[in-house]
């Protein structure tokens, strides 16, 4: 409820957004051939799990409680999985059996493939080889089931070429299709229309796979990397060039720890846990991005990144994408389609930065020969390079050298990619993508109806939150007792607590559902944020309203007048806000150009100006020591803090329990800096009751303050005047982070969520009440994939 929370990016953002370095509410053949055909795939699904009625259920126009594989661009091969060859410019439906849930796709050239949440497989399109693996080699317009062997519990999938890969929840591995280059990985050379063993080393599980057109990679539980298939130019990674008929290992440098594999064409990747990635195979177009083209390498080496920081997704199509824990993307390779993205034509052989809007981080990637696309944690698809097909989902078949968000319907959105389809086929692109309806979920405390789904009981395990139909959430934020989130199309809806009129629904009548919020007419709002007994929303044009209790003058209008519908914040003429954050009756908000603020109740300092006990009815200017210009602000219930474009922070305000971090219990009425651990680097911060919490740029996190209640995240309930890490998972790394009352949440990479602190009303979300000391996983129903967190007083709230 306290969080930086940020105006939405999109293509038509006005030239003074600027870039942010820090989260907002945000809280995977032979040259010879004559064409290939790129393909792309998208997974995000979010809704209520109902598994399928049998096998041989009938394909139905409707899929399964919120979800919904769409696909675009190139179908001559039956590629879409919608019944016809017809291509198509803007999405259509694939039509899986009515009720599956989908949580992972893959493509080949021409064929996909469907995970679900059950452990299944479905494959459609072209099958020449039998890589639909249905036993047989007849073209599939509509998904059948691959025969996977009894029992056999799916978890992952890959695809690309004419052959198809899947990892079982034993850590098997099973292949089947084309394998005249071995690509099967069983030991022979004959193709295969089911599913078969990789031969894989006695004792070996594996975690994670990867395709390229004719040679594949796995990860193991040590940290090894096992490769097979066509080795003609080093892709196998073994030092030589002979292909291999069953995995071998791959020659990675000693003491790095590999956390991604990625592979395309006739190339391979992995990211390391120390930041960064090592490339081998082909490097005709400097698809290696090791700053030269030419000709290939049989051993993996540093991809030159310009930034060293972890990487949360790779890929590798025609060239490489890598994203990194702050959001950024970068590409190199061939870039004749423009597929590298930086407005270019230019070949890169070394990784540059791909031109994504101003403000969007994007979670994943992935890479065809002649497209690239990635998603963003607002679930936005961006496509840019080759259009030839309409493979880019924009309505045209327009080249893009810059990225273009692909026309999804409204209220859906997309989050796992993968990307495929190096080869030669009688066609171009197409992309698939798995959709479903934005929604939320929240748990803990619910006594005037803030966790939204119609009820007033409390509940430790996460329950729906019941949006009105078509509504699609882009940003949720928690007060006290209410919720307050804002919409795909720009409207605003509240629930819970409205004693003082915090919900802004014209009334001061609790609501146990959305209500739209009363915002003036013609505004649209991007992001949200939910204070004490008052809620505030950012627009598009950087203006920012606020609604409810105003005795401390946090409305920021000017008065100290209660206000049951939204009013305007009173910002200097010519202001432009691109963030807000709010706690308990005081609110920060972050300018265009840096600067920071504040206004409401001012007793301890809280406000930063010097002064105490004078509350602000209208915002005020503070200034950070320096030249600092701010990149993430959040306040708590009496303390404010910021990030600086440097990586640096400052706190202000309270400081009894430590919260300011700077190793002292004095108040301080002015920024002072966070006493972070030497040579860390912040992305963003958050703040709870009295204790603060920050995620670095190594995707690790810090806390300080308050930690009677386990808030801390340190297995101990000790107070902490200067940041300590909190005792995370090992190898896991964060993209965002929420503080409540005396509770927190995190998210991870793998959009997983962490919990600790107290859970006296269910408030962790783990079927419990009770208090965790040290951060542990909940598990949200199956098949929801969350992108963004929030924390009240004793509930929390994820999107």
């Amino acid at each position: 409820m306290c969080r930086t929370t940020r105006r939405r990016a999109t293509n038509e953002s006005p030239p003074h957004a600027r870039t942010a370095a820090a989260g907002g509410w945000r809280r995977g053949g032979p040259g010879t051939l004559a064409a290939v055909l790129a393909v792309a795939l998208f997974a995000a699904v979010v809704g209520l799990v109902t598994p399928p009625a049998s096998a041989a259920a009938r394909p139905a126009a409707a899929v399964a409680a919120g979800s919904q594989v769409l696909g675009w661009g190139y179908n001559q091969q039956f590629n879409l999985g919608d019944g016809t060859s017809d291509n198509r410019l803007s999405p259509v439906q694939t039509l899986l059996p009515a009720g599956t849930v989908v949580t992972d796709v893959a493509a080949g050239r021409g064929h996909g493939l469907a995970l679900t949440s059950t452990g299944w497989v479905y494959a459609w399109g072209y099958n020449n080889y039998g890589q639909v693996g249905d036993g047989t080699t007849t073209n599939r317009a509509l998904p059948v089931r691959v025969l996977m062997p009894a029992g056999v519990v799916v978890t992952k999938i890959a695809a690309s070429g004419w052959d198809s890969l899947a990892l079982t929840s034993t850590g098997q591995v099973y292949s089947w299709g084309d394998n005249r280059y071995a690509q099967l990985g069983n030991g022979t050379l004959t193709a295969s229309s089911v599913p078969v063993p990789v031969a894989l080393p006695a004792g070996t599980t594996v975690t994670d796979i990867a395709m390229g057109v004719y040679h594949s990679l796995v990860l193991t539980s040590t940290g090894q990397i096992l490769a097979w298939g066509l080795n003609q130019l080093g892709e196998v990674g073994d030092g030589t060039t002979t292909t291999r008929t069953r995995p071998v290992q791959v020659l990675m440098p000693d003491g790095y720890t590999v956390t991604k594999i990625a592979a395309g064409g006739s190339s391979s990747m992995a990211a390391v846990s120390s930041g960064g990635a090592f490339a081998w195979g082909n490097n005709a177009s400097g698809q290696l991005g090791f700053g030269s083209a030419g000709p290939y390498y049989t051993r993996p080496l540093r991809v030159q990144l310009p930034v060293v920081a972890p990487l949360i997704d790779i890929a590798m199509g025609s060239g490489g994408l890598a994203v990194t824990i702050t959001g950024e993307v970068y590409g190199w390779g061939d870039n004749a389609n423009g597929q590298v993205g930086d407005g270019t034509t230019t070949q890169r052989n070394a990784p540059v930065r791909v031109l994504l809007p101003e403000g969007v981080k994007a979670t994943s990637v992935s890479a065809g020969n002649w497209h690239s696309v990635a998603t963003t944690s607002l679930g936005w698809v961006y496509t840019w390079g080759g259009n030839f097909n309409g493979e880019l989902g924009d309505g045209t078949t327009t080249q893009r050298n810059t990225p273009v968000r692909a026309l999804l319907p409204e209220g859906f959105n997309g989050a796992v990619v993968a990307a495929g389809g190096q080869g030669a086929l009688d066609g171009g692109d197409f992309t698939l993508a798995v959709a479903a309806p934005e929604t939320a979920l929240g748990w803990g405390a619910d006594t005037s109806g803030q966790l939204g789904n119609g009820s007033t009981t409390d509940t430790p395990t996460p329950v729906q939150v019941t949006l009105p139909a078509g509504v699609a959430l882009t940003s949720v934020e928690a007060g006290y007792s209410h919720t307050v989130a804002a919409t795909r199309t720009g409207a605003v809806y509240a629930w819970g607590s409205n004693t003082a009129g915090q919900l802004g629904t014209g009334d001061t009548t609790d609501h146990t559902t959305p209500t739209l919020v009363l915002m003036p007419a013609g505004t649209t709002a991007t992001a949200v944020a939910g204070g004490q007994f008052h809620s505030l929303a950012l627009t598009d044009d950087g203006r920012v309203f606020a609604w409810g209790r105003n005795t401390s003058g946090q409305l920021g209008d000017g008065t100290t007048t209660n206000r049951l519908t939204p009013v305007q914040v009173s910002f200097p003429a010519g202001t432009v806000i691109t963030a807000i954050a709010t706690h308990n009756v005081h609110n920060i908000a972050l300018t265009s150009t840096g600067q920071v603020y504040t206004w409401g109740d001012n007793t301890y300092g809280q406000i930063g100006d010097g002064t105490t006990g004078n509350t602000r009815k209208t915002p005020t200017l503070i200034a950070l020591p320096g030249t600092a210009t701010a990149t993430s602000v959040a306040a708590g219930a009496f303390h404010t803090l910021a990030v600086t474009s440097t990586g640096t922070a400052y706190a202000w305000g309270y400081n009894a329990y430590g919260q300011l971090g700077t190793g002292n219990y004095d108040n301080s009425s002015t920024p002072v800096p966070v006493w972070l651990p030497s040579g860390t680097t912040l992305i963003e911060v958050d703040a709870g009751l009295s204790f603060s919490l920050a995620i670095t740029t190594t995707g690790r996190a810090l806390s300080w303050g308050a930690g009677t209640t386990g808030q801390l995240g340190i297995n101990t309930l000790a107070n902490n005047s200067f940041p300590v890490w909190v005792l995370l998972p090992a190898g896991v790394l964060l993209t965002a982070i929420a503080g409540g009352q005396s509770h927190a949440l995190a998210l991870t990479t793998d959009h997983r969520i962490l919990v600790w602190g107290l859970n006296n009303r269910g408030q962790l979300g783990d079927g419990t009440t009770t208090t965790r000391l040290a951060p542990r996983y909940i598990s949200p129903p199956a098949g929801i994939t969350i992108n963004s967190l929030a924390a009240g007083q004793f509930f929390s709230i994820v999107r």
